[in-house]
């Protein structure tokens, strides 16, 4: 039998302009392709859907509910849908575009769950448990579009700068932008120039990270490209370290080439 003890929390997030509250069409809206996609996902893997989700919990003045996998076609041979559709998610939002063609349906409707984010509601977030949590957003929804993109066929170049992941440091300070829920989003702010970074990350990893936004930290991550633009559209921080002292600007002007610093060199 599969193990179906993981309960699934599908909470989606009012904007600011609505007091935090949530339309009830967008939530069904959302509820509504999260569900699909889970179906689609069953398909692939069993032929015909065998399973559904079941609201366990749905909280009162809130677009928060507890969901429990349940199997309702009884099998001798099944494989559960849900940690697959995890997977997927989980991969699209650490940055992967590269999925196969079977799973365009699956990405489109990870794709609708995700339209209207910072518009008809600020985000959804989706804890499928055992720490598999993904936040869908702005961000999420052209990550989800790009692979199904790829995953028909179409191999179009985004622009002529590098797409795809690369770790990478930041010397900076984390501002935070939208604190709810599990996965808090924020900006870098690069102490070189000022530029602005998009960045998430796990509350429960940074916990101590919170009470210091606005310091100057030395950020180490994994940073997301999506080839239309030099820096990088996302950051999923890893760690933060407070710097003290002025940082890496303690070098400036240190390091100053003349023309025999290069001699012989090829």
């Amino acid at each position: 039998m599969p193990n179906l003890t993981n309960k699934i929390r599908f909470t989606v997030h009012g904007l600011t302009v609505d007091n935090g509250f949530v339309r009830a069409d967008v939530f069904a809206e959302k509820l509504a392709a999260f569900a699909a996609a889970a179906t689609l996902e069953d398909r692939r893997l069993n032929g015909r859907a065998k399973f559904g989700l079941m609201i366990k919990d749905l909280k009162i003045g809130s677009a928060d509910a507890w969901l429990d996998p349940k199997q309702l076609v009884k099998a001798k041979k099944v494989e559960e849908p849900f940690s697959g559709l995890a997977k997927v998610a989980v991969s699209l939002q650490s940055g992967a575009i590269s999925f196969a063609p079977e799973r365009v349906g699956v990405l489109k409707k990870l794709v609708t769950a995700s339209e209207g984010a910072e518009k008809t509601h600020s985000h959804v977030e989706i804890d499928f448990g055992q720490g598999d949590i993904v936040r869908l957003d702005s961000f999420f929804r052209d990550r989800a579009k790009r692979a199904v993109e790829l995953a028909i066929g179409d191999q179009t170049e985004k622009g002529r700068f590098f797409e795809g992941t690369s770790v990478g440091q930041f010397d900076g300070e984390i501002r935070a932008i939208d604190s709810r829920g599990a996965i808090v989003k924020g900006k870098i702010i690069q102490t070189i120039d000022g530029s602005e970074l998009d960045c998430v990350f796990r509350r429960d990893d940074l916990g101590e990270v919170l009470s210091d936004y606005e310091q100057r930290s030395w950020i180490e991550g994994v940073a997301i490209y999506d080839g239309t633009q030099a820096l990088p559209v996302r950051v999923n921080v890893r760690k933060v370290i407070p710097l003290r002292g002025n940082g890496l600007l303690r070098w400036a002007g240190m390091l100053k080439k003349t023309s025999s610093d290069w001699a012989g060199a090829e």
